[in-house]
């Protein structure tokens, strides 16, 4: 059941999804996110990554990486931007127990430079220079895996994941996935006073199968300067369970019978916020919530965050 479950976990990491208070939503109904930026304009985030798990309970593992990266537009062109998202500084606290080849290769991926291109209105187009990031981050998960202890369910894993990061939407919706969501809004209209709900399907780089969801999008706050919006994602159950059983092979049918007598449930939550007019992404948040009652009737959660929180030079 732990392999399954591993599984259950990491098929949930890949996809790309209380009264709002609000100032102006009575004179402002649509409001458009564009980007407006120039050549050399650049504005400074911190990251904030977490991974949290507990079984019946209690907590079994708490992970938290951070850095603080540089958003700099390189070039601003007819049919886009070029930005460079730079890390300047690891907050994270170096383990003194770390294997040296561990930590070479995570040095090596922190350093690596890091270039995006949108389109004329923010819209996300790509990494630029994917495989470049691929090659590192495959080089510093075989090192993490050989020196984990758990070594049964690492093929699983390694396989999976070496796949993902070998492709431009794995480096894209997972290794950076800071990136993405901080163009999530861009060159759209946005309704600032009805919720819009829908049902849609989302697509996941490990399996070829759509996982059916409902969505729920809304203003939160507006003024003069600032907007912000959330998006919800409540995924369909058994859509979700037929995805899981699509990452084993048809013969694995015991695998799949013990698939099928689990409970999950699984919700996204986003949230975008922007400075007014001009496009200045703020703070976004990505949050992936799996709730798992397996078939010992015993409660399996997991969440993953990311935390963008843009910081402001003190006059």
């Amino acid at each position: 059941m732990k392999t399954i479950l591993t599984s259950i976990f990491l098929i949930t990491l890949f996809f790309q999804t209380s009264q709002a208070q609000v100032n102006l939503q009575d004179t402002v109904r649509h409001v458009p996110i564009i980007a407006y930026w120039d050549q050399g304009d650049t504005f400074k985030f911190k990251v904030t990554k977490k991974n949290t798990d507990s079984v019946d309970h209690k907590l079994v593992k708490h992970e938290e990486r951070a850095y603080i990266a540089q958003f700099i537009v390189l070039d601003s062109l007819e049919d886009g931007y070029r930005i460079e998202w730079k890390i300047i500084e690891n907050l994270n606290p170096e383990k003194k127990d770390i294997p040296e080849d561990l930590l070479l290769d995570a040095m090596a991926l922190n350093s690596a430079q890091i270039i995006f291109k949108t389109d004329t209105l923010g819209r996300f187009l790509e990494i630029e220079n994917h495989k470049v990031i691929s090659e590192f981050s495959i080089k510093y998960f075989k090192s993490f895996l050989k020196n984990s202890p758990n070594q049964q369910d690492n093929e699983l894993i390694l396989e999976k994941y070496t796949k993902m990061f070998e492709s431009k939407s794995g480096v894209e919706n997972f290794i950076l996935p800071e990136i993405p969501l901080l163009c999530s809004l861009y060159g759209g209209v946005y309704d600032t006073k009805d919720t819009i709900y829908s049902e849609v399907e989302l697509p996941n780089p490990l399996s070829n199968h759509l996982l059916v969801s409902k969505s729920e999008f809304y203003n939160d706050y507006i003024d003069e300067k600032f907007v912000s919006f959330y998006n919800n994602y409540y995924a369909d159950q058994n859509s979700y369970i037929e995805m899981v059983k699509s990452l084993y092979d048809d013969e694995d049918e015991i695998v799949k019978g013990e698939i099928n007598k689990i409970q999950p449930t699984i919700i996204f939550t986003n949230y975008f916020s922007y400075h007014l007019p001009y496009g200045i992404p703020a703070d976004f948040f990505s949050g992936r919530l799996i709730k798992i009652i397996d078939e010992k009737g015993i409660l399996n959660i997991k969440e993953t965050t990311i935390d963008v929180e843009m910081l402001y030079d003190e006059d």
